[in-house]
């Protein structure tokens, strides 16, 4: 965890679309047309999740997906994390040569407390949707060029100043002499310059180019999961490999002799066909489908890892514990529910145990809100939650509220 400070900006509640109401904004804009929102939070009210400092330490983490891309006009390279230290100091070398750069960090939200609260401003939006909270730092005239994304996109500025360039235009034909996946033929038809606090709304597909107009310019980009159908298919086949077990073994005993013995006959192609398509067709029941859904969207990204407590505890001392202080998710975990289960982390949880309302109503709590404060605790859920706290997945709450 890269801060453990409670830092919350002392402001009203924030008014993330400016004077747009959130069910205008879903039927006009949300996936329609960009929308620019000024002052969404106050200059100086101290929002940023992480200060220059933390994002440059964050990009050092092995865990960490970081990116760095330099441009010094004609040239552009792009190098992965980890970054040391001294990875910047030369890069402030370079731009007095005229080169600019931006470190991009994903999933901060992975890392720091502060950072999941701003991912949570946007719940208006379902968890399924919402993918990570990203953040660029950059030199003046740094950035990634201009792009396209297949998602929609939040653009909140931190500290310094960003001049967005946007198109609506169709052709997408990439650049093929750089390492970054840059527009060929970009033509700005729209710009601003968004200051501290300002945010941009992008749908998928808008083509937008982010220049730094400052030195150390951040920002916050809270992007959205948009999965192909053959991306769906492909983890929908991965699951059935996985869940799927079909029993028996071919067998023709009433087998005749054959003329043709390279001819692949009626008799196995018939058998084969009907027991496939009656394991495959019981896979594509609403339920089945409901449960791969519920396990894919709360899978952990492929890098992620959950580290087991420090302090190894029996069941019924973590149930002491839970009931004394609460429970809250690992900053990493994903928890959702349906109208039937609960998942956390790929997995059902609570399957084959019987809940009582207080413990569903527990379990919502926790995937909605991420804690469950000790004072609202079921008596007989730590029982239940044991496995995951003890696999990293869950934690004891920081405090009693």
């Amino acid at each position: 965890m890269i801060n453990s400070r409670e830092r919350q900006p002392q402001i009203s509640p924030l008014k993330l679309l400016g004077d747009v109401r959130t069910s205008h904004f879903l039927a006009e804009y949300w996936q329609r047309r960009p929308l620019l929102a000024r002052q969404v939070f106050p200059r100086g009210s101290g929002f940023a999740p992480l200060s220059n400092r933390e994002i440059l330490q964050l990009a050092a983490y092995d865990e960490a997906e970081s990116r760095l891309i330099v441009n010094n006009g004609k040239l552009w390279t792009m190098e992965h994390g980890p970054f040391p230290a001294r990875k910047f100091g030369a890069l402030k070398k370079a731009a007095i040569d005229g080169a600019s750069w931006a470190v991009l960090v994903q999933d901060t939200q992975h890392f720091s407390h502060e950072a999941h609260g701003l991912l949570r401003r946007f719940s208006f939006l379902p968890y399924s949707r919402i993918d990570d909270l990203m953040v660029s730092y950059a030199s003046k005239g740094g950035g990634v060029g201009p792009h396209f994304d297949s998602y929609d996109v939040f653009l909140l500025q931190g500290s310094g100043r960003r001049r967005w360039q946007i198109s609506a235009q169709t052709d997408q034909t990439l650049r093929t002499d750089v390492p970054v996946k840059i527009l060929k033929n970009f033509k700005s038809e729209q710009e601003w310059i968004l200051e501290e606090g300002d945010m941009l709304y992008l749908p998928p597909g808008v083509a937008h180019n982010g220049i730094a107009e400052s030195d150390h310019c951040v920002t916050w980009s809270i992007g959205f999961r948009a999965p192909t159908y053959q991306e769906l298919m492909d983890a929908y086949l991965d699951h059935l490999r996985d869940h799927l077990t079909i029993a028996g073994r071919y067998a023709d005993d009433r087998r005749t002799a054959v003329t043709q013995p390279a001819f692949i006959d009626a008799v196995l192609r018939g058998n084969w066909s009907a027991t496939l398509a009656a394991a495959i067709g019981g896979a594509l029941t609403p339920d089945k489908i409901h449960s791969f859904a519920g396990s894919y969207l709360t899978q952990p990204k492929s890098h992620v890892q959950f580290n087991p407590p420090e302090h190894p505890a029996t069941p019924s001392v973590f149930r002491r514990a839970a009931l004394r202080h609460g429970i809250q998710l690992d900053l990493r975990s994903r928890m959702m529910f349906d109208a039937t289960h609960f998942y956390l982390n790929g997995r059902t949880i609570g399957s084959g145990t019987t809940l009582n309302s207080k413990q569903r109503s527990n379990l919502k709590q926790l995937a909605n809100h991420r804690a469950i404060a000790a004072a609202d605790l079921d008596a007989d859920l730590p029982g239940l939650l044991y496995e995951p706290w003890n696999n990293g997945e869950l934690e004891l709450s920081r405090s009693n509220s």
